[in-house]
């Protein structure tokens, strides 16, 4: 039998916490590119942030046959792994997931 594949939106929700100097250049330098503006759930996924440093999230969209707590795992280790690989600490992370199959799309008259 087939998995069914399922279609989330999936956030990841926190705070930055202890920056280096050379970190929060960096954030600054590109915080133009991580206006919540330009915020969208793609399968890259999309890092966004104020200039204030305080709070940032990743949204992601993930079609996978996981079920939601394996989904929601799955984006908080890739938040993980891009603010590591950024040098930039963080605390509190929080993860919310949508499955889009459970979105009601209510028609107008």
């Amino acid at each position: 039998m087939l998995n069914q594949q399922h279609t989330y939106r999936v956030t990841v929700r926190g705070r930055f916490d202890q920056l280096t100097d050379a970190a929060r250049t960096a954030l600054l330098g590109a915080a133009d590119q991580h206006h919540i503006f330009n915020a969208a759930y793609t399968q890259d996924g999309t890092f966004t942030y104020n200039r204030d440093l305080r709070v940032f999230d990743f949204r992601y969209l993930m079609v996978v046959e996981d079920d939601e707590r394996a989904v929601a795992e799955r984006a908080k280790q890739r938040a993980i792994a891009t603010l590591t690989a950024g040098g930039y600490g963080y605390t509190n992370l929080t993860v919310s997931v949508l499955n889009m199959a459970d979105v009601k799309i209510r028609r107008r008259a």
